[in-house]
C-alpha cells in the first residue's frame, strides 16, 4: 500500500470528502470547481493508486446506493461536504486478510445522477451480502462473537484453557465468573463482586462479575493479544481463604451473668470510725456506710409533693389608671413609654416650670371633665341601668384621659421652652391625635344614651 497522500485545495470552496476503505481512511480535499469537473472514473484511478485497488474493480456506495456511471460528475451524485464514500474492493497485491463480520446493505437500489446520461459500465451491481469491516463506523454485535465462525473466528479451543481458575486476561467483553472460594482471596469480607487474581482493578475493571451461555469448551478470546493461559493459578498461600493456617476452634461464650453493683461506701470515712495506730490485734474495723436518703421529686413532675398552702393574701383593688399605664394596645404603650423618659428628663432640667404647670392643667382636667357630664333623667328602668352602665365607662375613660393629660400634656409643655426638641413637637401631635379620638368616643355614648332614651320614651 503506498503513503497517504494529501490533495492540495485549488481556487474555489474547499471541501472535504472521504473515503472508507476496509480500515484505512482518505481523506481528499476538493473544490466545487473539481468536483463538477473530475468524473467517478477519474476519482477511481486517483483512489487506485492509494489502494492498489483495480480501477475496474472498485465500487463506490454513497447513502446506501452504487455510484455506476463513471463519466458522471461527482457533482452529479449530490456530495455535500464532510460526505463519507464506501469503497468495496479487493488490492492486486498481496494484503493481510482482515477480520469481517456480515452486514448486510440497507438499500439495493442504484443512486443514479441528476443528468439524465445513459449508464454504459456494465459491472454488475453489489450483492447486498457483501462482507466488509465496519469497525471504524461502528462497535461489532456481541452477540456475533459467540457464534460458530463469528468475528473471533472458528472456537476449537482445548478444554483444559478454562480448567484452572487462575488465568490472566483482559476481555474486551465480560467473562464469566470464576467459582469464588477457589478465585477470590477476598470473600470473607463482604465483597460481592470479585476482583482478579492480582487484586488489580485495572486487570479486570468489571471484577469478572458477569455470565453469559456458552459453551464450556470455546474460548471466543483465543485470538486476544492480551491473553496468557496459565496452567497454575500464581495464588500466593497468605491470599488464599482461611491464610494457610487451620480455623481456630470455636470460643465458647459465656453466660449472661446479673450485673454486679458494689454497695456505696463514703470515701473518707469520719475520725470516728478509722483505724488507730496501734489497734493491729484487733482485727479491721467496718466502715459503717451512711444511710441512703430518701429518694427527691425534683426531676420527677408527677411525682411531686404538693406544695404547702400559703396564707391568702387581700387582692388590691382594680385601678384604671395602673390598667393605663401596663395596656396593651401598642399605641398608647409607645406614647406612654416615650412620655415617662420625657417627663423624667424635664423634671430634672425644668423642675419650676413642671410644677407651676401642673396647677393649670388640673383646673384643666376638671373642666373637661365637666364638659362630657351627662345629665340625663327618665323614669324607665331599662335606660337607667343604660344610663348608669355608660355613665361607669365614661367615669373609666376620664380617669385614663386625666392620667393621660398628667404624663403628656405636662411633660411636652415643659420641652417648649427649648425649639431644639423636634421630638417634643412630634409627640406632641400624637397625643392631639389620642385625644380626638378620645373624645368621638365619649360623643359616641352620648349618642347611645339619647338613641336608648329616645326608643323607651
Amino acid at each position: 500500500m503506498k503513503r497517504r497522500s494529501r490533495v492540495s485545495p485549488r481556487n474555489g470552496k474547499v471541501m472535504t470528502l472521504y473515503v472508507v476503505w476496509n480500515d484505512c481512511k482518505f481523506q481528499f480535499y476538493k473544490t466545487d470547481h473539481e468536483l463538477a469537473t473530475t468524473s467517478l472514473g477519474a476519482f477511481k484511478v486517483q483512489c487506485s493508486e492509494l489502494t492498489d485497488v483495480p480501477a475496474n474493480e472498485m465500487t463506490f456506495v454513497f447513502c446506501g446506493g452504487i455510484l455506476k456511471d463513471d463519466k458522471s460528475p461527482l457533482s452529479a451524485y449530490s456530495i455535500k461536504p464532510g460526505a463519507t464514500l464506501m469503497l468495496i474492493g479487493k488490492a492486486a497485491k498481496t494484503q493481510p486478510a482482515s477480520t469481517v463480520i456480515q452486514v448486510p446493505v440497507t438499500q439495493e437500489g442504484s443512486l443514479s445522477p441528476q443528468s439524465e446520461s445513459p449508464s454504459e459500465s456494465g459491472e454488475p451491481a453489489l450483492k447486498p451480502n457483501m462482507s466488509y469491516n465496519p469497525r471504524p463506523m461502528h462497535m461489532p454485535d456481541p452477540e456475533g462473537a459467540y457464534d460458530e465462525n463469528g468475528y473471533y473466528g472458528p472456537m476449537d479451543v482445548p478444554v483444559d484453557v478454562f480448567a484452572q481458575p487462575g488465568t490472566y486476561i483482559n476481555p474486551p467483553m465480560p467473562m464469566p465468573m470464576p467459582q469464588p472460594e477457589l478465585y477470590n482471596p477476598l470473600a470473607g469480607f463482604n465483597r460481592p463482586f470479585p476482583m482478579s487474581q492480582s487484586n488489580d482493578p485495572f486487570s479486570n475493571p468489571l471484577g469478572a462479575a458477569f455470565t453469559h451461555p456458552r459453551p464450556a469448551n470455546t474460548n471466543p478470546f483465543r485470538n486476544d493479544p492480551f491473553y496468557h493461559p496459565t496452567s497454575n493459578p500464581p495464588i500466593p498461600q497468605h491470599h488464599r481463604p482461611g491464610g494457610g493456617r487451620p480455623t481456630p476452634p470455636a470460643v465458647p461464650t459465656p453466660p449472661q451473668m446479673a450485673p454486679h453493683y458494689p454497695p456505696p461506701q463514703t470515701p473518707y470515712p469520719p475520725p470516728s470510725e478509722t483505724r488507730p495506730m496501734n489497734s493491729a490485734a484487733q482485727g479491721p474495723i467496718p466502715v459503717q456506710t451512711p444511710p441512703r436518703p430518701a429518694p427527691t421529686f425534683q426531676n420527677d413532675p408527677v411525682a411531686q409533693p404538693p406544695p404547702p398552702p400559703q396564707p391568702s393574701q387581700p387582692t388590691p383593688p382594680r385601678n384604671p389608671i395602673d390598667e393605663l399605664l401596663h395596656s396593651n394596645n401598642p399605641q398608647e404603650q409607645t406614647i406612654i413609654n416615650s412620655i415617662k423618659a420625657i417627663y423624667d428628663e424635664g423634671v430634672r432640667l425644668f423642675p419650676k416650670e413642671v410644677e407651676q404647670y401642673i396647677v393649670s392643667v388640673e383646673d384643666y382636667i376638671t373642666q373637661f371633665i365637666l364638659n362630657f357630664n351627662i345629665n340625663l333623667t327618665t323614669p324607665d328602668p331599662r335606660v337607667i341601668q343604660i344610663r348608669d352602665q355608660e355613665r361607669k365607662r365614661l367615669t373609666d375613660t376620664q380617669r385614663r384621659l386625666e392620667e393621660l393629660i398628667v404624663r403628656q400634656i405636662l411633660k411636652l409643655d415643659a420641652f417648649d421652652l427649648d425649639p431644639s426638641f423636634t421630638t417634643a413637637r412630634a409627640l406632641r401631635k400624637a397625643v392631639v391625635v389620642y385625644l380626638d379620638n378620645l373624645a368621638n368616643r365619649t360623643e359616641n355614648i352620648t349618642k347611645r344614651l339619647v338613641e336608648a332614651e329616645a326608643r323607651t320614651a
